[in-house]
């Protein structure tokens, strides 16, 4: 039988997951820019995803820290 995750572990189960996801997309990013379509859509698709989800990141990240510290 599996316990049920707490609040806390999803955040950081979340959290995990998105760090990973950004990795790939920064990877994607390189390989674009050593074939030199930096200026392709593609790129600009690509770089702006990142940033969401970097800001989804911090508010992941703000909410862990809510959840941890309405447990002490």
């Amino acid at each position: 039988m599996t316990n049920p995750l707490t609040r806390a572990d999803e955040l950081r189960n979340d959290i995990e997951n998105l760090h990973f996801t950004i990795r790939y997309y920064i990877g994607v990013l390189a390989e674009l820019e050593q074939l030199g379509r930096t200026h392709t859509e593609d790129f600009k698709r690509t770089e702006a995803n990142v940033n969401v989800l970097k800001r989804n990141l911090r508010t992941l990240e703000a909410q862990l820290e809510s959840e941890e510290e309405a447990w002490i």
